[in-house]
């Protein structure tokens, strides 16, 4: 090693240990540095602080919003256990079973189930209600006054026949019943339609035979009127004549005395 690496090395040694020397007198005389500069002003948020004042300040501040926090969590918890609760108890009105699918009692029933069986408890008979918001809690109110009957009719929804209101069990069952009525009575009526055109066509061919009938018949009138008055003249076929005159009487005596009718 060279004289001069040999002086750079003792050079950082000696720094080195002065710097080492320093640091531990900057440590030790550390408490004097911290005074209270409030009095010029302090220093903005972002820079170090150098008072212990400022450090027991803030520390205290943020103590405190720590404290408030807490507490503000603690509330809110409260108020959201309480409102889950609720949410339970009205989830059970509505649908007739707990959160979790299972129902309290075998014979629990919610709103729901109501409006499928139309069976709502003094709704008479009726599965579908008009739900109002209540005053207090600004929630639909599940469990409604049904005693009054200036009321009921506004609670229970009725039907076009001004009865309550069935359930949609009973209203899909009629409705089922209605369309297979509605289809027996569609293919009764193209029936009937049917016969209703033979008979339509019978009709026509008779009254075309009364026509010819009739026609027949005025001819055969015309006929008899015209052989009444026949004279005979001729000596020598008088016989004939007078034979042949009475057969066409005869037979056309018949047509003669329906005129006369």
């Amino acid at each position: 090693m060279t004289i001069f690496g040999k002086l750079l090395v003792f050079l950082i040694l000696i720094g080195g240990i002065g710097m080492a020397v320093a640091a531990t007198s900057i440590y030790t005389q550390r408490p004097t540095w911290f005074e209270d500069y409030k009095d010029v002003g302090g220093y903005d948020k972002g820079n170090l602080p150098r008072t212990f004042k400022q450090l027991a300040e803030e520390t205290d501040a943020q103590t405190k919003s720590a404290a408030l926090a807490g507490s503000n969590w603690g509330a809110q918890n409260k108020a959201l256990q309480a409102a889950e609760s609720v949410r339970a108890t009205r989830y059970v009105q509505m649908y007739g079973k707990n959160l979790d699918g299972t129902r309290p009692t075998a014979t629990t029933k919610g709103l729901l189930d109501h409006a499928h069986e139309g069976n709502y408890p003094g709704a008479n008979g009726g599965g579908f209600l008009n739900l109002v918001e209540d005053s207090t809690t600004k929630l639909l109110n599940l469990k409604p006054d049904l005693t009054n009957p200036a009321t009921f009719k506004q609670v229970v929804v009725h039907g076009p026949d001004d009865q309550p209101l069935k359930g949609t069990d009973s209203l899909l069952d009629q409705f089922t019943k209605d369309g297979a009525e509605a289809e027996t009575q569609a293919f009764l009526s193209k029936k009937l339609r049917a016969e209703l055109s033979v008979l339509g066509t019978q009709i026509v061919a008779v009254q075309t035979q009364i026509h010819k009938q009739r026609d027949i018949r005025d001819q055969l009138v015309i006929e008899a009127t015209y052989l009444s008055a026949f004279e005979v003249n001729a000596i020598l076929n008088r016989d004939t004549f007078t034979r042949r005159r009475q057969q066409l009487i005869d037979r056309l005596a018949p047509f003669q005395a329906m005129d006369k009718k």
